[in-house]
């Protein structure tokens, strides 16, 4: 071993040695994969680590290489014959793999000898129906050890630990999702017409005191909840909400979009999440100042832009990050950065291959500036160098919005970090006014951000911000 680990990550090598199936619900930033390689190095079987791309050699790999007794092996892309040949054939007693490569082979896997399983980002597994949770549930009856790792375990509602547990054993969850489900949650119940048939459809869950606490003692006896500021000496964090004014075309563009958008989620018997989300994701770019017309984008401001160009200006040399939800919001904001004669970089879906790379020049003091979508660079990429981080646009995910957070706020920040949220506003000269005369400025933006701080649903920031009432059922 060439590091020397925290207190906490010895702690999962002696964990290990106890329990064979655990997990290890983890703040980011806390070292998860130092702690996990840990009990790979201590426990000589085969391993497997499934976790997200973007994490699989930024992290995985990188980290262990600090374990030189641990022979390592990456397997992902090329074709099956390509991947079966890597999982056979030569020495390893570490393999690094994809969710969609793991499910694709698990039965390879299986036949190689691998007898310990580590799901890095366990909340993959949250949908009790879905292919990947249903693979690894079955994998993991078949093997000795399985361990899950995850900062947001159920980013949702509590009814998701079931797979997670189901993973980890019957004996966490029973062996019936809907057994487990109606013993320690109470359905919330909504009516609903389709075509002319009364319908009844469940749109959430709630606990009473008592099945919380059943809950909690079950995740006592199968997992380790593992905050930051428990075992981190970590600075603070402060958030500061930037109020943007739209434009005057910012402003037509949006209230035409956001009066077409309500009229028809209005205009048939039933509005189901995935129509709102599509319909608000318009309002959602208009704000970052574009439009998409017949599938090109067109420029209507640049209200955020400005607010970005100021922030920078007070902000100075300091390295920074913008996050932003859209292809579109990304390119743009780059190009306005060169345009300032200032070098950037960005990680997104088109450029994940090289955010390792641009982390370690951001980290290298090489580069001061990138710009992100957090699902790209949300997982295992350690941008410390910055203690700035600036939200030009953002999502419905609390997971994601977490995990963007955490990459400036980790094991080796030394300064207070900052988030700066660019909050759209409705021009007060356009904005109803309320019962006591206060104009209502909010605009998408307020309820997005509503939804990632509080864990909120999307359905709650669609009614708000709407006056609509929705269901919730996919």
């Amino acid at each position: 071993m060439t590091i020397t680990p925290f207190a906490h990550q010895l702690r999962f090598r002696e964990i290990a040695r106890e329990r064979s199936r655990f997990a290890f619900f983890a703040d980011p930033g806390t070292g998860k994969t130092i702690g996990s390689l840990l009990i790979i190095d201590d426990i000589k079987i085969k391993w497997l680590v499934v976790c997200p791309k973007s994490i699989m050699r930024s992290a995985w790999e990188r980290d262990a290489k600090h374990f030189p007794a641990v022979r390592t092996r990456v397997i992902h892309g090329d074709t099956p014959a390509v991947r079966r040949r890597e999982i056979y054939e030569g020495e390893w007693d570490l393999a690094i793999t994809t969710p969609e490569t793991f499910r694709r082979h698990a039965a390879d896997f299986l036949a190689a000898g691998v007898r310990g399983l580590i799901l890095d980002e366990s909340s993959k597994i949250k949908n009790h129906e879905s292919k990947i949770s249903r693979a690894v549930i079955d994998f993991a009856d078949q093997i000795d050890r399985c361990y899950l790792l995850s900062g947001t375990p159920a980013p949702n509602n509590g009814t998701e630990y079931w797979p997670q547990l189901r993973a980890l054993s019957p004996e966490a969850a029973g062996k019936s999702f809907w057994g487990w489900v109606n013993s320690r949650f109470i359905p919330l119940k909504r009516t609903l017409y389709r075509n002319g048939r009364r319908i009844e459809v469940t749109t959430g869950y709630r606990q009473a005191p008592h099945q919380a606490e059943k809950l909690i003692e079950e995740l006592r006896s199968w997992s380790w909840s593992l905050k930051k500021e428990d075992c981190l000496d970590l600075p603070e964090k402060m958030d500061q909400e930037i109020y943007v004014e739209l434009s005057t075309d910012e402003w037509h563009a949006y209230d035409a979009a956001e009066t077409q958008t309500t009229r028809e989620l209005t205009s048939g018997e039933q509005v189901n999440m995935t129509k709102a989300k599509n319909a608000l994701m318009k309002l959602r770019q208009i704000v970052g100042g574009t439009v998409p017309i017949e599938g090109q984008r067109m420029t209507l401001g640049s209200s955020k832009l400005d607010a970005l160009g100021e922030l920078l200006d007070e902000l100075g040399n300091e390295p920074v990050i913008v996050w932003c939800e859209f292809t579109a919001d990304v390119d743009r904001v780059a190009d306005y950065i060169r345009d300032r004669g200032e070098d950037v970089a960005t990680i997104d879906g088109r450029t994940s291959g090289k955010a390792h790379e641009t982390a370690a020049a951001f980290q290298a003091g090489t580069l001061r500036r990138i710009v992100a979508h957090p699902a790209a660079a949300g997982h295992g990429i350690t941008l410390t160098a910055a203690s700035y981080a600036i939200y030009y646009s953002w999502s419905f995910s609390y997971e994601q919005h977490q995990q963007s957070r955490d990459r400036i706020h980790r094991a080796g920040q030394t300064r207070p970090c900052t988030y700066y949220y660019l909050v759209a506003q409705i021009p007060e000269a356009h904005a109803l006014r309320d019962s006591d005369g206060i104009p209502e400025t909010a605009t998408v933006d307020s309820a997005m951000l509503r939804v990632v701080r509080r864990k909120a649903t999307a359905a709650e920031a669609i009614r708000d911000l709407l006056k609509i009432d929705i269901t919730e059922e996919e």
